[in-house]
């Protein structure tokens, strides 16, 4: 596997603690406490919906959380308590990994929390690393009730000080959290992730942990309680032999004066230059709502254009088999530098300036997968770059 390198200009120095590195949120059905062992059998194997050996919780505290999310052994596909007209998607990708292929699937399921009324909060969980050991992913299959704006399942490094299983609550800076990450949804409903080839996964090491973040954002007069689930699937050891990563490529350091009518375009990004060749095999955009167009080139801001979304809401992920460029999968060769910028306006009296509230900050950022991915960094194997 060929050692990926990027050297990042500016790299943001805090990466938020969410909550103490306490053990309250991680509740097994599998008595041991690492989970079953590579290959090994569910020692409690749920039916429909996931719900049998569902964990129990402490009750709830102030403002509607519970001390404990749920962790599930064996599970079938869309984890516990999700409705069966949810609306289903996918990344596009059907690679079938045979059933003799996978390991023990996990479900994690973050503790009930309460959106009040006309606001928006973010939530984190911390889970730990659940098998125990190294892991390749080769399917995730994740849920977001009504009234999101985004889910990540994140790697979490041991620099983070955040590998342990923890309480939900909430996450610290309105939300903004940079690390590697193998799963984000921004679409309610069902949204699952497979790789092109069955041979592929992304990787998660033994020292590291996951953390669930989710964002939701209620306009109503009434409060709502979400819930957000996600079944992971790995392979057995020897059946990855390509692992993919995620490009996240951020920028903090812009904002958008008041009074903007004039569409314009922010923040023009250039990324640091990559060591090695690589290959992207999917294209993605988040943005808020004033903006109204993303596009990441190659050679600068005037340079070549591989990826326009108009969404900011619901972007669809691009891959190769639904880029109107028809460029996917695509090269990218060592030195090639990734430019993104989003078309903004402020209509507002005050500067809108970078954060995780979509009604009055803004945010440009280019999402992406790769391969291959460095597992020689067990604290990176994604791309990620935060320009501050």
């Amino acid at each position: 596997m060929n050692k990926m390198t990027w050297k990042i200009a500016a790299v943001a120095t805090a990466l938020f603690a969410c909550s103490s590195g306490g053990h309250g949120g991680f509740t097994e059905v599998d008595p041991s406490s690492t989970g079953p062992s590579s290959g090994g059998g569910s020692s409690s194997s749920a039916g429909s919906g996931g719900s049998s050996g569902s964990t129990s919780s402490s009750g709830a505290s102030s403002g509607g959380e519970t001390s404990s999310g749920g962790v599930v052994w064996g599970t079938d596909a869309g984890g516990p308590d999700i409705p069966a007209d949810a609306s289903v998607k996918t990344n596009g990708y059907d690679a079938d990994v045979p059933a003799a292929d996978l390991d023990q699937p996990v479900t994690l399921t973050m503790s009930p929390f309460t959106v009040p009324p006309n606001s928006e909060v973010f939530k984190c969980q911390e889970f730990g690393n659940p098998w125990g050991h190294d892991i390749d992913i080769v399917k995730m299959d994740g849920y977001m009730s009504p009234g999101s704006h985004h889910f990540f399942l994140f790697n979490m490094d041991a620099t983070t000080l955040r590998t342990q299983a923890a309480p939900i609550g909430d996450c610290p800076g309105a939300g903004i959290e940079f690390h590697p990450f193998p799963y984000l949804s921004q679409t309610p409903g069902h949204y699952i992730v497979t790789f092109p080839q069955a041979n592929m996964g992304y990787p998660l090491v033994t020292a590291n942990g996951l953390m669930m973040n989710s964002h939701y954002l209620n306009t109503s007069s009434e409060p709502m309680t979400p819930t957000v689930s996600i079944t992971i699937y790995p392979a057995k050891a020897g059946v990855v032999t390509t692992h993919v990563g995620s490009i996240f490529l951020n920028n903090t350091a812009f904002g958008v004066p008041a009074n903007t009518t004039t569409p314009t375009w922010y923040p023009k990004t250039q990324t640091p230059i990559i060591a090695e060749d690589y290959t992207i095999i999917s294209n993605w955009s988040h943005m808020h709502q004033y903006a109204t167009d993303f596009q990441a080139l190659t050679g600068g801001a005037s340079g070549s254009k591989f990826y326009d979304e108009t969404n900011w809401s619901e972007p669809t992920l691009i891959n190769a088999g639904n880029d109107p460029m028809h460029l996917l999968p695509m090269q990218m060769k060592s030195g090639t530098a990734i430019t993104w910028q989003c078309l903004y306006t402020n209509p507002t009296n005050m500067e809108m300036t970078f954060g995780d509230y979509a009604q009055t900050n803004v945010m440009c950022i280019y999402i992406g997968q790769y391969y291959p991915a460095d597992t020689t960094s067990p604290s990176y194997p994604d791309i990620v770059s935060v320009l501050n």
